[in-house]
């Protein structure tokens, strides 16, 4: 009898253990899971205040950019330098130097005597870390050689008729993916699912076009049949030169022509 009593005992610890264990196994799936839906809610967050932080820089140098030319400032006359070398000096050995820009910098957007702003790079994690560093890549780039379709004069069906079609642009290359995706959401871009548009052209020349003033050399369009065309404001994927494929792009237009 108390040996009966005693496999019966043993029996029911035996069951109790196998029940704790399938508890605490559940237990460790379902914090798990609530875990990483807690991480990605915290990236979702953390993307949505970084592209707030993108989208604010962009339309403050849009804001500036239109107080200039309100205060007599040309399209070509305006001038984004600074001083890219560290050397002191406003020459053209620096990436902006534009010489249609009066000498007293009233037409300048990064002096306290034009625009009022101060430039500063983007933030690295905002960055795609690709090596070796693509051209533009880790900086705010401004460019006159590149029209968007749907923009300005710029036609759904052709944007390089005349350099008057061209816009001066900011763009932030080389962004990272789900940055990219954010950016879009929050300027309601036609997207299918999360990806990004896709370029159907060379967004910017392969070599170096800083806006100095000209819109009528090397001229390239933005255009895509699924999001970019008439957008002010875009996040795209390279179309495969000019940028790479599989390498994402933001752009905000400062001036459509």
């Amino acid at each position: 009898m108390n040996s009966h009593s005693s496999s019966s005992q043993n029996g029911n610890a035996l069951w109790f253990i196998l029940i704790g264990v399938a508890l605490l196994g559940a237990l460790t799936i379902i914090l798990s899971r609530g875990g990483s839906s807690v991480d990605q809610s915290g990236d979702f967050e953390r993307r949505s205040i970084e592209a707030s932080r993108i989208m604010r820089t962009v339309k403050s140098y849009e804001v500036a950019i239109q107080q200039l030319l309100q205060l007599g400032c040309s399209e070509n006359s305006i001038s984004f330098w600074h001083d890219s070398n560290a050397d002191g000096v406003e020459d053209n050995n620096d990436t902006y130097f534009n010489p249609n820009s009066p000498a007293d910098h009233s037409c300048h957007v990064f002096d306290v005597n034009g625009g009022g702003l101060t430039y500063t790079d983007p933030q690295e994690d905002w960055i795609d870390d690709i090596s070796p560093t693509p051209q533009y890549s880790g900086e705010w780039f401004f460019n006159g050689t590149t029209c968007v379709e749907g923009i300005g004069t710029g036609t759904n069906v052709n944007c390089n008729a005349s350099n008057q079609q061209q816009e001066l642009l900011v763009f932030l290359p080389y962004i990272e993916y789900s940055l990219c995706v954010q950016l879009n959401r929050m300027n309601d871009v036609p997207t299918v699912g999360n990806t990004p548009p896709q370029d159907h052209n060379s967004a910017w020349p392969a070599a170096w076009a800083y806006f100095i003033g000209n819109y009528n050399t090397n001229t390239r369009s933005i255009s895509s049949a699924n999001g970019i065309d008439g957008q002010h404001s875009a996040c795209f994927e390279g179309g495969g030169t000019g940028p790479d494929t599989g390498t994402y792009h933001f752009y905000h237009v400062l001036i459509q022509r």
